[in-house]
């Protein structure tokens, strides 16, 4: 059974060859191997070496049962998609490399191929897999998620050091995957009031001319981030860099693979080996799902609902800025994935069988708390009336979700990105001024918001400012072809300008809204400065870094005991307006000086 399962990690039927079909084969599977490292110093060294004895003792012999491939990098990770070209050309049955970087060269090859990744940060974050748990498309492996252990080095450090003020990290400039692990490195010794200097590093020969500066400044501790060990610079120097685990991307500070290095070996030097073994012949066997299930110590769970976006951008290092508030908010408080919390994702791979759906199967899960993004909170309403729930919605009053915002009652609080017609009069005096002609409106968005609370909003603020209103309402799940029909829609409706609405999805597909919009040669206003990058004309947005990070506070406090009922609503008061030149050039409009003036990010 472990000899099966090992298999099916690196590479499933393509590499559970029967022996059987071998014989009938006239050449033997490949396993290719691609390292962004450099080559060991001789044979029989290196990561590779201690796979084939892995392999070896589930029963497959390298000469026999199949054959390796080797390709290094050097160090230099602008050949990898060179090498993973060559090793491509030969077919293999499975890829096995180190780091995001290696892996991202071979996929954008090939996106059948099996792919084994030996050790790397996050990739989920990295945009390798869709989600631990599932990774989907050909990739697994094992994931380091060396972010977190910056963190616990740094406490280390500080209580070897109370007085300790300044750290410098040494890193690897070509190292990609680095920046996640300096930013948590940051973020932690920001909490303890450290500052943080980085020195690059890009080969070993650069070692010990930067510990000699570090020593000529003072440095009080040193911390490799690429999982070396710490160290004060004044004592120690290229000794105390060394490479005490493999790493991603296989970037040490020495040439060679000293960990891999094949001599004589004591007892205890066997049983790390074995140890090490272990991991590749049981670890690497297990699928990212396996990490993914291992409960940190006195962890609460958090449920993330957000059934428009990928689970992908749901983490600490996301591409999307306000879920990187989030759990940047949460960290400084104290709530650390993958130490005392444990997050389910709820995105959109997820919501095959519809929102309500989705939201069933997060109550019967249970979690501790859940974040409800967007216009989903009257889903949990319905399901329950038990488990926290922290909502980024409209107007929850309007919604039916809680009795008032001061207190809320019941097991709802959260935050309000909608001010009543208000925002939506601002909005559309907003998109007039920028184009005096317009004469109907069509309002873009979800039917579930419009039907909730957004239409009677947006219509009572339209009936102010006399301007007709016509809609084009968008179905969950969504699809490009019905955001086509929408925006059709609003020409054939006779509007002349577009309002776009406020929630997850029409974010998640601003890129094809504003593509669109722009084609249709139609005025419109959007709620997120986001869109406005996409090409967007104009944007009147609340401030959903500052909003996340409320929501974090929110959720502290819930999973330190609070009742939701007592947390009040908060509803945004900090609004930017966003601008388009050349969006505004390319409709032929001139954009008043006082807009201009008053803009908080002008696209020129």
């Amino acid at each position: 059974m472990k000899r099966r399962e090992f298999l099916r990690v690196i590479g499933g039927a393509a590499v559970a060859w029967p022996h059987t079909a071998r014989a009938q084969q006239p050449a033997l599977p490949v396993i290719a191997f691609l390292w962004n490292g450099a080559a060991p110093a001789g044979p029989g060294g290196g990561p590779i070496r201690v796979v084939a004895d892995a392999l070896r003792d589930f029963g497959q012999v390298e000469g026999r049962d199949y054959r390796v491939e080797t390709r290094y990098a050097a160090g230099d990770a602008s050949r990898l998609p060179a090498l993973a070209a060559e090793l491509l050309a030969i077919h293999p049955a499975v890829v096995l490399l180190g780091g995001h970087v290696a892996a991202r060269a071979v996929q954008d090859l090939s996106r059948t191929t099996p792919i084994v990744i030996m050790g790397m940060n996050d990739p989920v974050a990295a945009g390798l897999v869709a989600s631990r748990a599932h990774p989907g498309g050909n990739i697994t492996g094992v994931s380091n998620m060396s972010e977190e252990t910056q963190t616990k080095l740094v406490e280390i450090l500080h209580e070897m050091l109370p007085d300790l003020r300044r750290i410098t990290a040494v890193a690897n400039p070509q190292n990609l995957s680095l920046r996640p692990m300096l930013d948590a490195l940051r973020q932690q010794a920001a909490a303890l009031g450290i500052a943080v200097d980085a020195v690059e590093v890009a080969a070993p020969a650069d070692l010990d001319p930067a510990f000699a500066a570090l020593s000529r400044r003072g440095a009080a501790a040193v911390e490799d981030p690429q999982g070396r060990q710490p160290c004060r610079p004044a004592r120690r120097t290229t000794d105390a860099v060394s490479p005490a685990r493999q790493h991603e991307d296989g970037q040490g500070a020495r040439p060679h693979h000293t960990a891999f290095d094949h001599r004589p070996r004591r007892r205890g030097d066997r049983m790390r080996r074995r140890e090490f073994i272990g991991l590749v012949g049981g670890a690497v066997a297990l699928p990212l799902a396996a990490r993914a299930q291992q409960p940190a110590v006195a962890s609460k769970r958090l449920a993330i609902f957000s059934p428009s976006e990928p689970s992908a951008l749901m983490n600490e290092h996301s591409d999307n800025r306000y879920y990187r508030a989030l759990f940047a908010e949460l960290r400084r408080l104290g709530h650390v994935e993958g130490q005392n919390l444990v997050v389910e994702r709820y995105g959109r791979e997820r919501n095959a069988s519809g929102p309500a759906a989705l939201a069933a199967e997060v109550v019967r899960n249970s979690p501790d708390v859940v974040y409800v993004v967007g216009p989903g909170a009257p889903f949990f309403k319905r399901e329950t009336d038990k488990i926290p729930i922290v909502a980024l919605t409209g107007d929850p009053i309007a919604a039916g979700l809680v009795q008032n915002l001061a207190h809320p009652g019941g097991n709802i609080t959260g935050v309000s990105v909608d001010t009543g017609p208000s925002i939506h009069g601002k909005r559309i005096a907003l998109l007039r001024e920028m184009f005096p002609a317009m004469s109907k409106l069509s309002c873009l968005t979800l039917r579930i918001q419009w039907e909730g609370f957004q239409g009677p909003a947006t219509r009572a603020a339209a009936d102010a400012a006399g301007i007709p209103v016509v809609t084009s309402l968008i179905e969950l799940p969504s699809t490009e072809a019905a955001y086509r029909d929408a925006v059709a829609q609003a020409s054939r409706d006779g509007a002349n300008a577009i309002m776009v609405g406020d929630n997850p999805d029409t974010m998640a597909n601003r890129a094809l809204i504003t593509n669109l919009i722009g084609a249709a040669g139609i005025p419109a206003m959007y709620a997120l400065p986001e869109f406005v990058d996409a090409g967007g004309l104009i944007a009147y947005s609340f401030d959903l870094v500052e909003l996340n990070k409320r929501v974090a506070n929110d959720i502290d406090a819930i999973l330190r005991g609070a009742n939701p009922g007592d947390i009040p609503y908060y509803q945004a008061s900090k609004f930017e307006l966003s601008l388009n030149l050349k969006t505004a050039k390319a409709l032929g409009l001139t954009v008043p000086a006082t807009l201009l003036a008053s803009a908080d990010k002008v696209i020129e």
